[in-house]
């Protein structure tokens, strides 16, 4: 199984969950690939951010404005930091609270830079704000058919375009925060479009935790395969003792 770890807009929170059924799968000979889309997209807001920050844009008004203007002169201050590695090292090498919290202000600030370009959307090192609401069916949709439009969708096709998947492989993808729920139904989107080959797995604590309902279930089963809402060990489990068999998934229900 490839499984993918959609970006949850925080820099601070690593998953361990993801890893640890990683562990679980090597100790019964199950293969598991893990990508973590989650640093991918922090790097791509780095390389970014000073970039969005200086180059001429559509006037916005009133408080828009001035935050623009703000982000743009304190990332223009922040020459130590050039790159992805320089964030890394700023913060293993801080020596106190003041460097520490430099570099995290930086780091949202980047955020900021690259929020300002959306609608509708706002990304931000601890989350990730939105007028969508993942419960709401033509929420979903309108969402996905916004992002379509948006710089969004070759960031993640160029993601998805760097990963090896295998014919008719098993796609797992994690949302342990509500902040990953649309990162997840615009990844299934895209994979349904370039590789209807692939059989996807939706799973995680949030899916455990709020969408255990068919009703809240509704928007995901349209953009994967099946809805896994209960340990990922015991679907890790099941698809290794059938040989990883995708036919498996459609006796699980969804």
């Amino acid at each position: 199984m490839i499984y993918l770890i959609p970006p949850l807009c925080d820099i601070t929170v690593p998953l361990l969950g993801p890893y640890q059924m990683a562990g679980f799968a090597d100790s019964i000979g199950y293969s598991f690939e893990i990508h973590d889309l989650n640093i991918a997209f922090a790097k791509h807001i780095v390389k970014e951010a000073p970039r969005d920050a200086v180059q001429e844009k559509t006037p916005l008004n009133g408080l828009d404005s001035i935050e623009e203007q703000a982000v743009a002169r304190f990332i223009a201050q922040c020459q130590n930091f050039k790159s992805y590695d320089d964030v890394l090292n700023g913060l293993r090498n801080c020596t106190s609270l003041k460097s520490y919290w430099h570099t995290m202000d930086y780091m949202r600030a980047c955020y900021d830079a690259y929020s300002l370009k959306f609608n509708n959307m706002r990304f931000k090192i601890d989350g990730f704000d939105t007028s969508y609401r993942w419960n709401i069916w033509n929420d979903s949709k309108q969402f996905i058919s916004d992002a379509f439009n948006s710089e969004l969708l070759p960031l993640i096709q160029n993601w998805l375009d760097k990963i090896s998947f295998p014919n008719k492989e098993i796609i797992g993808i994690n949302i342990t925060f509500d902040s990953q729920y649309f990162f997840a139904l615009l990844i299934c989107a895209v994979l349904r479009k370039t590789r209807p080959d692939l059989r996807i797995v939706i799973g995680g604590g949030f899916v455990n935790s709020f969408i255990d309902s068919a009703e809240s279930i509704g928007p995901l089963g349209r953009y994967c395969d099946t809805v896994c809402a209960d340990e990922g060990e015991a679907l890790l489990w099941d698809l290794n003792a059938n040989q990883n068999d995708s036919n498996k998934l459609h006796s699980l229900g969804q």
